[in-house]
């Protein structure tokens, strides 16, 4: 009995299960988002769960507004970002890519709606840095509103106008949070 506990013990804690990534929203819930990030990358590197699956599981909690949406979509982006050298390199998957920047938005974006700022922060550029591409902040010009609006609410104001300064072209929303922001100076 000893020896079957000891062998337990060293089968990541996914492997075999019939739905680990419900599991891995249970164990987000009672364990919280470190521990939790941690147990997915193992499991994403030993073959037992998919990133691009577990992304699309966190898209779906926080679309049905699931009271463990952020905290999960927090873990697979940490998750993603410790196994980010195991992930697809190469164009051919640019806009899988960009669906990791969408949740790092969203929930950025529900943490934010929340008041939650610094943890809004913390999302909002999370996850493997790949997403982060000149060609993902054209196309989501919400998500550069989205940081200066979160910065700007912390208090930093002039780092808010130094982010959306970086970029060569603002496009609406982020050209009128950019206005409000120097126009309050």
């Amino acid at each position: 009995m000893t020896m079957t506990l000891a062998l337990a013990a060293c089968r990541p804690p996914f492997a075999g299960k019939s739905d680990p990534l419900g599991d891995a929203v249970a164990m987000v819930a009672s364990d919280g988002v470190d521990a939790t990030a941690t147990t997915l990358a193992a499991a994403m590197q030993s073959g037992d769960v998919d990133f691009w699956d577990a992304k699309d599981r966190a898209h779906e909690l926080l679309d049905l507004g699931d009271a463990n949406a952020v905290d999960f979509a927090a873990a697979i982006l940490e998750a993603g970002r410790q196994v980010e050298s195991t992930l697809p390199k190469g164009n051919a998957r640019e806009f899988a890519w960009w669906t990791v920047g969408r949740l790092a938005y969203r929930a950025g974006e529900v943490a934010a709606l929340s008041g939650e700022y610094e943890r809004a922060e913390s999302l909002l550029l999370a996850g493997p840095k790949r997403w982060q591409r000149e060609s993902y902040w054209r196309k989501y010009a919400d998500h550069d509103a989205l940081i200066a609006v979160t910065l700007a609410n912390l208090g930093r104001r002039s780092e808010a106008i130094r982010w959306l300064d970086q970029r060569p072209a603002l496009m609406p929303p982020a050209d009128e949070v950019y206005e409000r922001l120097v126009g309050g100076r």
